[in-house]
């Protein structure tokens, strides 16, 4: 786990645990195989820990556009749960203008 925690904080120079965004080809790939994997978007969201009781998959739906970052402790959940392991996650982990999909970037052109 430290060798995790150093290579959030290390890697390009970056400090901010709390929001990490990923490239949008592998966060897709990885949350569409999380999906899979739990059955449904809502389910992913209830592993992940978002206890909304109408729709806890509306956060992995926007995790997975690039609206919203990951935290740390939710990627770790991630990780797990998929079988990835952190170093190859941290790999793609891009500034929040790299992370937003193209439909955002329509939306907020100012981002």
């Amino acid at each position: 786990m430290i060798g995790e925690e150093k290579a959030v904080q290390n890697y390009m120079g970056w400090t901010n645990e709390e929001k990490i965004w990923l490239s949008a080809d592998f966060r897709t790939e990885l949350l569409n195989r999380a999906i899979e994997k739990a059955g449904s978007v809502n389910q992913l969201g209830r592993v992940l820990g978002y206890r909304s009781r109408v729709h806890p998959g509306w956060s992995v739906r926007q995790l997975l556009t690039g609206a919203q970052p990951f935290t740390l402790q939710r990627l770790r959940t991630l990780a797990e749960f998929t079988g990835c392991p952190m170093d190859r996650i941290m790999k793609y982990q891009v500034p929040k203008r790299r992370a937003l999909n193209h439909q955002n970037m329509m939306a907020n052109p100012e981002l």
